[in-house]
C-alpha cells in the first residue's frame, strides 16, 4: 500500500517468519523498503522480524533502509545449523524492564537440522540503534557466538524494533513475552 494508507496505522509489524517451507521467504523490495522509509520519516512505529530476511534476494540491500531502519551495518553469514536462540542483551534504564530470552523450540525443528537452525545472519549494528538479542551458537563458535540479531531503535521521529530470528521458531512463552516487550516499547501495550 502506498503511504496514504500506511499513515492511517500507528504501528507496522513487517512478519518474515517462514515455518518449515525453507525455500519461501517473503521479501521487502527496495520499492516496498522506500515506503517503510517514508512512513518511519513521518513519525511511524515498525516492528520488523523475521528469519534470514536479510538475504540480498529477500531484502536487496539499500544502505539507507539498512542503516536507518534496521540499524545495522555489515552481516556475517552462518550458513551451518549453529542457532539455538536469541539471549538478551541487558539495556541500561531504569526498572528491570529487559527483553526475555527467545530459545528454539526444537519440536518444531526439521530433523536434518540437528537441534539447531541454518540459515542465518549476525550484523553489527549501526548509529544508535541499541543491541536488544545476540546470537546463541550450538557449539559457541567464537565467530558467531554473540553476533548481533536484534536490535532497538527509539528516536525522536520514529521507533523500530528489528528481530532477526523467526519467532515462529521460538518457544512459545517466550515469543509472546518478546512481542510484549517490544509492542510496549513502541508504546502499543
Amino acid at each position: 500500500p502506498g503511504l496514504g494508507v500506511l499513515g492511517q496505522y500507528s504501528l507496522i509489524h513487517v512478519m518474515g517468519d517462514r515455518g518449515n517451507d525453507f525455500y519461501r521467504a517473503p521479501t521487502i523490495s527496495t520499492r516496498s523498503q522506500s515506503k517503510l522509509l517514508d512512513y518511519c520519516y513521518a513519525g511511524g512505529k515498525t516492528l520488523i522480524n523475521g528469519w534470514n530476511l536479510t538475504r540480498g534476494d529477500i531484502i536487496p540491500p539499500t544502505a539507507v533502509f539498512w542503516n536507518n531502519i534496521l540499524h545495522i551495518l555489515d552481516q556475517t553469514p552462518v550458513t551451518i545449523p549453529q542457532y539455538v536462540g536469541a539471549t538478551f542483551q541487558t539495556i541500561p534504564g531504569p526498572g528491570d524492564d529487559q527483553y526475555p530470552n527467545a530459545p528454539l523450540d526444537t519440536a518444531k525443528l526439521d530433523t536434518a537440522w540437528h537441534g539447531a537452525m541454518p540459515s542465518f545472519h549476525v550484523y553489527q549494528a549501526y548509529g544508535f540503534g541499541e543491541i536488544i538479542y545476540r546470537f546463541d551458537s550450538k557449539d559457541n563458535l567464537p565467530f558467531i557466538e554473540w553476533g548481533v540479531l536484534g536490535i532497538r531503535y527509539i528516536g525522536l521521529t520514529y521507533d523500530v524494533i528489528y528481530l532477526g530470528f523467526p519467532l515462529y521458531f521460538t518457544e512459545q512463552a517466550a515469543a509472546v513475552e518478546v512481542l510484549r516487550k517490544a509492542f510496549r516499547d513502541l508504546k502499543h501495550l
